[in-house]
């Protein structure tokens, strides 16, 4: 019954309660494939936080290095991540699908430059997708918040007004 899908079993009778909680539906490319193989899901889980770690730390290197035109800028951007306690042993460890932020610096590299024409601020639409996919609540709003701050920010100024527009379409 595909129109009862958000109605899962853990709020009997309440309706729309898939929503209550992390959906993590980002986690499934890297999830499902290992749980399928191996039937182990605690192996499919782990695969998924290690990967998400390691996949958000590339993207953290290759948007640093493209900035700062400096490959130990990168390093230094991904050991940042990878040596926060916060994501190595505090929350991540509990809630794995959050792992799974390598959008987020795509996201803020496309949206960082104003952008001239609408084609350029057109692959911001699948990596915020993409991102927001982790989480569908609370992920989402984080990284459409700051890109509303930034569009009225360019809609202030009379030089950038343009892409403000382009970044509120």
């Amino acid at each position: 019954a595909p129109s009862r899908f958000a109605d899962t079993n853990a709020f009997y009778p309440a309706r729309d309660t898939l929503f209550y909680g992390d959906t993590g539906f980002g986690a499934l490319p890297l999830f499902l494939p290992v749980y399928l193989a191996s039937g182990n899901p605690t192996l499919a889980i782990n695969v998924v936080f290690l990967a998400g770690l390691v996949l958000t730390a590339w993207t953290l290197h290759l948007v640093a290095r493209r900035w700062s035109g400096s490959h130990l800028g990168g390093v230094v951007a991904a050991g940042t991540f990878l040596a926060n306690r916060f994501v190595l042993r505090d929350f991540l460890p509990t809630a794995p699908s959050y792992a799974l932020l390598l959008y987020l610096p795509l996201v803020i590299l496309v949206a960082a430059r104003p952008a001239r024409r609408l084609g350029d601020i057109a692959p911001l639409v699948p990596l915020l997708v993409l991102q927001s996919l982790s989480d569908v609540v609370y992920l989402a709003a984080t990284v459409m918040f700051p890109l509303a701050i930034l569009a009225a920010s360019r809609l202030l100024r009379r030089s950038t007004r343009g892409a403000g527009w382009r970044l509120v379409a």
